[in-house]
């Protein structure tokens, strides 16, 4: 698990996740490098769509689009209706943990907090790499951990839901935006200092 990104349950939940889909693509490696060197210089989190700008080489920018697929209107009804049932789970979600009793109730419905199939996860860079994913497109997924591990209703606000909105949540984990990156690396190619991340209600 690399260091900084995947620290909580649900961050570490959605790292497992993309590892898994792209195996032992070695671009994942180098994702994390530009993840960690200050190279995703802006992300914007709109609903269930991520945008990012991304400094490649030669200072040349590029644009990666991912579009998460939406729960569907039976999927968010009974999501609703485990928590509304076991109101604590909120609780257990503020405080970082992963509710057990919240994914074996999604399993006993077959809903998949992620896409069973991850081919549904509609996703773009315009870089010249064909590769999927390319190092820029990688970059965004540990910057995207880094965000859930603040606020891991990201993650089903990812899929459509917006649970803090629909139970009223006042007290939930956020960051104060735009955020600084503590960089691991050096930063390489003169990176903006500052990584500015946009979120939408």
């Amino acid at each position: 698990m690399a260091k900084g990104y995947g620290v909580t349950p649900w961050g570490e939940y959605f790292l497992d996740a993309v590892k898994k889909f792209y195996s032992y693509e070695p671009r994942i490696g180098r994702g994390r490098r530009y993840a960690n060197t200050g190279r995703i210089v802006k992300l914007k989190v709109e609903k269930n769509k991520v945008s990012a700008r991304v400094r490649g080489n030669y200072g040349y920018d590029y644009k990666v689009l991912l579009q998460f697929s939406e729960f569907s209107p039976d999927e968010k009804k009974q999501i609703i209706k485990i928590i509304e049932n076991n109101p604590l789970i909120i609780g257990e979600i503020i405080n970082g943990s992963l509710p057990s009793i919240l994914l074996d109730e999604l399993k006993k419905k077959k809903i998949n907090l992620f896409p069973d199939n991850w081919e549904k996860l509609k996703r773009s860079c315009d870089c010249p790499d064909w590769g999927d994913p390319c190092k820029h497109m990688a970059g965004v997924y540990f910057i995207l951990t880094g965000e859930i591990d603040k606020d891991p209703f990201l993650l089903f606000k990812l899929r459509g839901l917006d649970l803090i909105d629909i139970f009223k949540i006042r007290q939930h984990i956020t960051a104060e935006y735009p955020i600084k990156i503590n960089y691991i690396q050096k930063p390489s190619n003169k990176p903006v200092k500052e990584i500015e991340i946009i979120k939408h209600d």
